[in-house]
């Protein structure tokens, strides 16, 4: 936000992006006019939800990018045209910057 020269600003976050959005505004509480969070939660509990980022971080790891990027873009999308947009997108990332996003979706814990 420094670099961009913005003082406050509400912070967003959706699904395991909502661990960075509740990092920042813990951190940076003074920088936030509130946090707009969707659909995520604060710390990885349950079994399914272990077992599913686990096997993205698996899946990450071995460099399966594009059936990662269909998995993400189904589960995320309400219409084909969102759907192919998403697809786009996500088949362009780093197969490494994946498997670390996972990797910390699974330790992040802001509740304890």
């Amino acid at each position: 936000m420094d670099h961009l020269e913005v003082e406050k600003a509400f912070i967003c976050g959706y699904s395991t992006g909502i661990a960075v959005a509740l990092e920042i505004l813990l951190t940076y509480a003074e920088s936030a006019i509130g946090g707009i969070l969707i659909g995520g939660m604060s710390e990885v509990r349950g079994g399914y939800l272990k077992n599913k980022i686990s096997l993205g971080v698996k899946l990450a790891k071995a460099g399966a990018v594009s059936f990662l990027a269909l998995s993400i873009s189904r589960g995320n999308s309400n219409t084909h045209k969102l759907f192919r947009k998403i697809f786009k997108e996500a088949r362009k990332e780093n197969a490494k910057n994946i498997e670390q996003y996972y990797r910390y979706s699974l330790q992040y814990n802001c509740t304890s």
